[in-house]
C-alpha cells in the first residue's frame, strides 16, 4: 500500500492530472501517433511522431493548479526529442533503420512483444542507437497503455521511492516487467489512475520533492 503521506501527495497531483483538458491533450496526441503507427510510420513522419509522443498540456508552473492555454513539447526528458532523436536521425538510413524498427514493435504479435524489446536492447551493435528505454517502452505503451507504461531510469527511481523496493533500470526484459507490475500495484490497483496521468504523477513528485524522505 502507498503510504499516507505520498497518497496525500499524490492526490494533490491529480487535481491536475484528472482535468478534461489534461487528459484531451495526452489522449488527442497519442491516438494520431497509433494513426501514424498502424498506417504505417515513414522515416520522414519519425519528428512529427516523437513531437506526439511528447504533447501534453500541463501548468507553467508547478504551484500552479492552471493548465496553459497551448500544448507543449514537454511530457519527456529534453533528449527524448532531442539529442537522442537527432542521434537516431543522423542519416537517412539511420532513420529508415529507426522507422523500421519502430514498425516491427508495433506490429508485433502480443506473445513477441516482449522478444522484440528485447532485440531493441540486445548488446551493440544495437538496432537502433539512442533509442534506450524510452522509445521502445512508450511504442508498448501506445499499443496497449492498460499494461504497459513508459519506462525511463528516473521514473523508476520516483516509482521505487513510492514502493521501498530496488526496481533495476538495466535494459532488461525481466526489469522493466517488474517496473510494469509495480506501477500497476500503485496505480492501476490502489489508485486507479488513467494511463496518461502515471508518469506525470511520478515526474511531479521528483520535481516536487515529495519523495526526499521515502527513499
Amino acid at each position: 500500500m502507498l503510504r499516507a503521506a505520498t497518497a496525500t501527495e499524490i492526490e494533490k497531483i491529480r487535481r491536475i492530472s484528472r482535468k478534461p483538458a489534461f487528459l484531451r491533450a495526452r489522449r488527442d496526441a497519442e491516438e494520431e501517433a497509433r494513426r501514424l503507427l498502424s498506417a504505417g510510420l515513414d522515416s520522414n513522419e519519425l519528428r512529427r511522431f516523437f513531437r506526439l509522443c511528447n504533447t501534453e498540456r500541463t501548468p507553467a508552473q508547478t504551484s500552479s493548479d492552471k493548465l496553459r492555454a497551448k500544448d507543449t513539447d514537454t511530457r519527456f526528458p529534453q533528449s527524448f526529442t532531442g539529442a537522442n532523436l537527432n542521434h537516431m536521425l543522423q542519416t537517412p538510413q539511420t532513420a529508415e533503420e529507426c522507422a523500421r524498427w519502430i514498425t516491427r514493435l508495433w506490429q508485433a504479435k502480443k506473445d513477441d512483444e516482449l522478444s522484440v524489446l528485447e532485440l531493441f536492447w540486445q548488446p551493440r551493435p544495437r538496432p537502433v542507437n539512442g533509442a534506450g528505454t524510452g522509445l521502445p517502452t512508450v511504442i508498448l505503451y501506445l499499443k496497449r497503455p492498460a499494461t504497459y507504461s513508459v519506462w525511463l531510469p528516473k521514473l523508476s527511481k520516483a516509482l521505487s521511492s513510492i514502493t521501498g523496493e530496488t526496481l533495476p533500470c538495466d535494459q532488461e526484459v525481466h526489469n522493466y516487467g517488474r517496473y510494469n507490475q509495480a506501477v500497476d500495484r500503485c496505480f492501476r490497483i490502489e489508485v486507479k489512475v488513467e494511463p496518461q496521468e502515471i508518469d506525470y504523477i511520478l515526474w511531479r513528485l521528483l520535481e516536487d520533492g515529495s519523495l526526499k524522505n521515502h527513499a
